[in-house]
Formats: C-alpha cells, structure tokens, sequence
C-alpha cells in the first residue's frame, strides 16, 4: 500500500509542478488567432483575441509575422498540454481518494515539497498549524 501511495503522491507533485510551469508560460504568448480578410485582390491578416465579451483585432498587414504565428501556435499547445494535465491530476486524484489518504497527508506532502496550496475551512487548521510550527 504504501508503494502506491508514494507513486501517487510522486505522480500528484509532479503534475501541480508541471501545471504551474505550464501556466507560466501560456503567460508569456499572445492569446487568440490570426484570421486573413481579403479585400480587392489583396488579403490582409489580423491579429484577434477576446477581452471579456468584446473581440479585439489588429491589423498586421498584408504579411503575418512569422514568430507571431508560432508564439500563437506554442500557446496553443501548452493550452492542449494543461488540458491534458488537468485530466491527469484529476484521475490521480480519484485514485488518491481511493487510496483513502487524507487531504492533511497531501497538504503535508506539499508543504515538504516546496507546493503552495490554498486551504479553505477551518478543516484545514489543525494542518496549518503543524506546518507553521515545523518552519518558524
């Protein structure tokens, strides 16, 4: 059993790890799409994205930056990458559950792994607690 419950918190850390790496370069590349508008003979691209309800677009001219479509691209891919992720956490989660380990061990196993985690509800106090008293 307690094999299992160490792949499964192995697994666990390295997935929340990858997720917030992920994040922080979705960050980093433009959101939204090129789209290209032919007027006359001419066909010009546009840079768009959504801001809220609203749809923003800017033009780029008759040529499209290269390394703006690749960015665009990139972020495309981590945004596939953290959808798969998510799926990931969420099935070791499930087999977390079933593993019976408590939320106090998982929160433990991240504290001592350098994971931040927001608790909610005063279940939580007694784990706050004993990990403020092991690092002060």
């Amino acid at each position: 059993m307690s094999v299992i419950r160490k792949t499964l918190e192995e697994n666990y850390i390295f997935f929340v790890r990858e997720l917030a790496r992920i994040n922080e370069e979705i960050k980093k590349h433009p959101a939204g799409n090129i789209s290209a508008k032919k007027i006359g003979k001419a066909t010009y691209y546009y840079h768009q994205w959504r801001e809220g309800k609203k749809v923003r677009s800017v033009s780029l001219g008759v040529e499209a930056p290269s390394d703006l479509i690749e960015s665009i691209n990139r972020r495309k891919l981590l945004e596939n990458q953290r959808n798969e992720i998510s799926d990931n956490i969420a099935v070791i989660a499930r087999a977390i559950d079933i593993q019976r380990i408590t939320a106090e061990e998982i929160i433990k196993v991240f504290s001592q792994n350098g994971i931040i985690t927001t608790l909610v509800g005063s279940y939580y106090l007694p784990v706050l607690k004993e990990d403020f008293a092991s690092h002060y």
